[in-house]
């Protein structure tokens, strides 16, 4: 990717200038349609016909990692230590009965299982919504990369995503398993068909059968380099 290019954009957004005038003017001064094309896709002002291939794509990876590795790991922190402060508390309060030496027939032996089952649950639902929320704000940070956007703004811009996020995780499981069932490669191809529709529900703001809609028109085509990414 052509740094010079992308900084070129950039400093134009900031004059105020509109996309449109900014690809006329770089097709003027003599710049490939499709060199243009990668920059503005990169910069998320135009929607990708057709994927990347891989050595571009690990470019653009590795490239986003660089310039905003410790927003994603901050991202990525909290769920990871809420997982293990809930663990030790469950532990601690078990090894509490152990030393106690509580029963399933003494009362308090039995409001503490019960209540270790209970926070068991409660914890494990709280886990869930905190690992789906930390994935959408990891692909709000990706996705908004230009406008350097915090930790807390991530998570903000994801929590208003979280609804649709499982809706979407709900239509692709629903019909990848009813493919399944009814022979086992319809399963693995709509798998892959449907295997971009959560980043595109991000990148793009497609919901529901857009987003599967959308992920099948990008795979299309590049069908085995998906499968070759995702294996």
């Amino acid at each position: 990717m052509n740094q010079e290019l992308l900084n070129y954009i950039r400093q134009d957004l900031e004059k105020g200038k509109s996309k449109e005038q900014i690809w006329e003017e770089l097709k003027r001064a003599g710049w490939q349609e499709e060199k243009l094309k990668r920059a503005f896709q990169n910069l998320g002002l135009m929607e990708m016909d057709v994927l990347p291939g891989i050595g571009d794509l690990l470019e653009r990876i590795f490239q986003v990692y660089k310039d905003r590795f410790w927003t994603l790991v901050g991202i990525m922190l909290p769920p990871f230590l809420l997982g293990w402060i809930g663990y030790g508390i469950w532990w601690f309060l078990s090894l509490v009965g152990v030393i106690t030496k509580m029963s399933l027939e003494d009362t308090g032996g039995l409001i503490l299982f019960l209540f270790l089952i209970l926070f068991g649950l409660i914890f494990f639902v709280v886990l869930i919504i905190a690992g789906l929320w930390s994935q959408i704000a990891l692909l709000c940070a990706i996705k908004e990369r230009e406008q350097d956007i915090g930790i807390k703004e991530a998570f903000r811009m994801g929590w208003h995503k979280i609804i649709s996020y499982y809706w979407v995780s709900i239509l692709s499981t629903l019909l990848v398993l009813g493919a399944f069932l009814l022979f086992f490669v319809p399963g693995i191809i709509l798998a892959i068909w449907f295997s971009l529709a959560l980043y595109i529900l991000i990148a793009e703001d497609k919901k529901g059968m857009n987003a599967l809609s959308r992920s099948k028109q990008l795979v299309s085509g590049k069908w085995w380099t998906v499968f070759g990414g995702s294996y």
